[in-house]
């Protein structure tokens, strides 16, 4: 520190003091009561100009001990940045913040003002939404690994979050209102309603999360109506073009006479003949059927609700077509590529999760008994049966549906055949 002492008229350096960073030591005045002195500056509120300026401090003191006291006391507080003097203005508030708590301490009232915020369910927290998504996916992920959430939920997830995230990523959860939520949501390129109310679902559980961990009070998304979806009738297969993709699937060989297409046959029968969604039928083993017992027991991990299931009571042409499937070991990817080749190859119409559609109509069909239907879909209710599935088929449809065995199948698959044929030829 370097301080400068007065010789001759003359300012000198003190070799035994650094850089004053600010803190002068005053030369001595001789002959004075106190006539060691240390000067320093700091901020201080100017009322003419109503602003901020430095102003410049000075003491004095009886001896040179004294002053090196303060000195030192000045430097350290410079140094860890501590050095601090209150405005006009600052002393003004702190007054009137005595007088309107009655002289309460400080501390009793920050105490009375977190405990009235616990009680609306907001802790004070610096989390940004960008910091809380990751930390949900995070979590989202864990809970994939360990099999109670579904494998898609991280990537459908994720997207969505994503888009969310970059663009209110830098607020608190608390700052972001409903009507931000909402034009965002109007944003984003979801003309159809279902596709909304997906982003909308997403971005509420987020929210929610957001609630439990009493980051905000309530979820903004709550007030965000959802858009009414008009219900299109489900894609099915006829019972000939089913035929088609089972025999192709049966009897199809390649240039090098291997049958191509016969490992998907395991998995394509328990969508087609047991409703399985694709993603369950993807993660079924050999050791969840039993042909015996003719029942499927479904692990909660290969099921949309998460919930275990054995479930028996399935349609016979199912036990046919899994003795005659060979054994495979593909994984979820080249079943799906491979099932998508088969459809091209047997030239049937392929619409979205058409097996399992088709099962529940022609099984309805068939028996008339929508609770036994239900029941093997794994469906909480009959609802959807009734909303979609009642009165798509014939009676007589369902019995030829359950009549499609492999033995069947060359048969009624020429019916599909020629429809095809009929179809391109020249007309007369």
């Amino acid at each position: 520190m370097q301080t400068r002492t007065k010789r001759d008229g003359k300012s000198a350096t003190n070799a035994n003091h650094g850089p004053t960073r600010g803190v002068r030591i005053l030369p001595e005045r001789v002959g004075r009561p106190n006539p060691y002195g240390v000067q320093w500056s700091e901020s201080a509120w100017d009322e003419q100009s109503q602003q901020e300026k430095r102003r410049v401090r000075t003491l004095f003191f009886p001896t040179a001990a004294d002053r090196e006291r303060k000195a030192k006391a000045l430097r350290d507080a410079k140094r860890e940045g501590l050095l601090r003097t209150l405005s006009r203005r600052e002393v003004d508030d702190w007054a009137a913040f005595q007088t309107a708590t009655a002289g309460t301490p400080w501390h009793e009232v920050v105490a009375g003002w977190r405990a009235h915020l616990l009680a609306g369910g907001v802790v004070l927290s610096t989390v940004t939404v960008a910091d809380q998504v990751a930390d949900f996916l995070k979590r989202i992920g864990e809970r994939v690994r360990a099999g109670t959430f579904a494998a898609g939920t991280e990537g459908h997830r994720k997207q969505k979050l994503g888009l969310f995230a970059e663009h209110f990523g830098h607020l608190r959860p608390a700052e972001v209102k409903t009507d931000q939520i909402a034009a965002w949501l109007d944003e984003q390129k979801t003309a159809a309603a279902g596709t909304y109310n997906n982003y909308r679902k997403t971005i509420g559980i987020f929210f929610s999360d957001c609630v439990r961990a009493r980051l905000l009070a309530e979820n903004p998304v709550a007030r965000i109506p959802q858009r009414a979806e008009v219900r299109d009738e489900v894609g099915i297969l006829t019972v000939p073009q089913l035929a088609q993709l089972f025999h192709t699937a049966q009897d199809f060989t390649d240039g090098e006479g291997r049958r191509k297409f016969a490992p998907a046959l395991w998995r394509l029968s328990l969508e087609a003949f047991a409703g399985v969604r694709f993603g369950s039928a993807c993660r079924l083993t050999r050791e969840d059927v039993s042909p015996a017992d003719k029942g499927i027991r479904h692990p909660a991990a290969s099921i949309k609700t998460r919930k275990r299931h054995y479930v028996d009571g399935y349609p016979e042409q199912l036990w046919a077509w899994l003795a005659i499937a060979p054994a495979e070991a593909l994984t979820a990817r080249q079943y799906l590529e491979l099932k998508s080749e088969l459809f091209g190859v047997a030239r049937v119409p392929h619409p979205h999760n058409c097996l399992r559609h088709s099962f529940a109509t022609y099984h309805l069909a068939a028996r008339s008994d929508p609770g036994k239907t239900a029941y093997l879909l794994c469906h909480r209710d009959q609802k959807k049966l009734w909303n979609h599935y009642k009165g798509n088929a014939a009676g007589a449809e369902g019995q030829r549906w359950e009549g499609l065995t492999p033995q069947t199948a060359p048969a009624l698959a020429r019916e599909w055949l020629d429809e095809l044929a009929a179809r391109i030829a020249p007309h007369p």
